[in-house]
């Protein structure tokens, strides 16, 4: 908890040991930024924690309803079964394999000229120049994450979804596998 305040503060420690006495004294422990909440952003979050529960609701009969869908879909591997765990998931993320019949490009493509907003979460960091000097990371240093990113493409998920735009995803998906299949 300590830390998590510091980081929120741009890793000030307004308390180092050794300077009780000194009430103003603060020592910067490392890179931090500034993550205060102003009064509308703090009463605009409780607001939506009232939402919560049918956010995660909604989201959930969106995924049961694409799991469905997308079963039997040679090439289209699907989030994993989450099992006895309840996540509260913001993404519904593919992986689009080869016996999808198309890359990754193709489907992003695909389903942008469907007007269905796909996104490519997220860009591996060692992909990242920041990492790459910071670190010494190059492309291949971790070949099974690059490997899933190549296919790795986020379904629309969001709680406003209506169950048309809902099927209209769907069907976008299914008439695409089945033209690229053929």
């Amino acid at each position: 908890r300590r830390r998590a305040r510091r980081a929120r503060s741009f890793e000030m420690n307004y308390d180092p040991e050794g300077h009780q006495d000194e009430p103003w004294y603060q020592v910067t422990e490392g890179v931090g930024y500034n993550y205060n909440f102003t009064d509308i952003q703090a009463a605009l979050g409780l607001a939506q924690l009232d939402r919560l529960e049918s956010f995660k609701r909604r989201r959930d009969e969106i995924i049961d309803r694409y799991d469905e869908a997308f079963a039997d879909l040679a090439g289209l591997r699907t989030p994993p079964d989450p099992g006895e765990a309840d996540p509260m998931y913001h993404l519904y993320a593919v992986e689009v394999r080869e016996p999808f019949g198309c890359d990754r490009t193709e489907f992003v493509n695909a389903m942008h000229a469907e007007n269905v907003g796909v996104q490519v979460h997220y860009v591996p960091l060692h992909y990242h120049p920041y990492f790459q000097e910071e670190y010494g990371y190059e492309r291949g240093d971790f070949p099974n994450t690059e490997r899933v990113y190549e296919g790795l493409v986020s379904l629309p998920l969001f709680p406003a979804m209506t169950d048309g735009d809902v099927e209209d995803v769907v069907r976008a998906v299914e008439r695409l596998h089945a033209y690229r299949a053929a």
